[in-house]
């Protein structure tokens, strides 16, 4: 299996395709109308504004790049199995995910609660997944 310092490719490869596709299906599917409705989008606005190399090619280095540093992480906290690994998911997502979110409810000028619960979902389960 190539690893690179000690860390899994193919592991870093599932979990970053993982975490886009969650993203499509929360944003883009789930919630994406309560997502739109909130920022004061309409779905035309959101269409003309669609730049899809950069949408789609931008959203999957984000998230490769999310899965190398929590591959890092565990490999630091030497999280071996899947409940360890679950563990320090949880933890990243609850004290570094969800406080990120907290920037949005903190500096935007329209303060959502709506948005820093739908955004903080995501970066849970984002790092959990």
């Amino acid at each position: 299996m190539l690893r690179i310092s000690g860390i899994n490719v193919l592991g870093v490869l599932l979990g970053g395709i993982s975490v886009w596709l969650l993203g499509f299906l929360w944003y883009g599917i789930a919630f994406d109308r309560l997502w739109r409705s909130e920022m004061g989008y309409t779905e035309e606005m959101v269409s003309a504004a669609l730049q899809p190399g950069l949408f789609f090619a931008g959203g999957c280095l984000i998230s490769l790049s999310l899965a190398f540093a929590q591959a890092a992480a565990m490999k630091a906290f030497g999280a071996t199995d899947w409940r360890s690994a679950l563990r320090l998911g949880a933890w990243i997502g609850v004290f570094i995910g969800l406080p990120m979110a907290g920037f949005g409810l903190v500096y935007q000028i329209e303060h959502s609660w709506t948005l820093f619960a739908l955004h903080g979902g995501y970066n849970i389960l984002l790092f959990v997944l």
